[in-house]
């Protein structure tokens, strides 16, 4: 995700056509270019991973878990349901 003025946001929508699906979704956050992880924390159903000054926050339609360098996110996906993981950026 390219570091510009604002606060870039990445987006994926999930979309079930038919019966019922177990999704997980996995997230490895690095900074300066891999060469950092970040500090994350869980604060409801979202992720916050900073390494000072930057700061990345996930928006998921479930409740996420944080282990030591990954974020998932366990959910079953019913037909015609769609769920956003939103992913931003921030200057902490």
């Amino acid at each position: 995700m390219p570091i510009r003025k604002g606060a870039p946001t990445l987006i994926r929508i999930v979309t079930d056509v038919r019966g019922t699906v177990p999704m997980l979704c996995r997230l490895h956050p690095r900074f300066n270019y891999g060469a950092l992880p970040p500090w994350s924390m869980k604060r409801g159903c979202e992720m916050v991973a900073t390494v000072r000054p930057d700061l990345a926050i996930l928006r998921a339609p479930a409740d996420v878990a944080v282990d030591s360098d990954e974020t998932s996110a366990a959910i079953d996906v019913a037909a015609g349901e769609r769920l956003a993981f939103v992913l931003s950026y921030v200057v902490s």
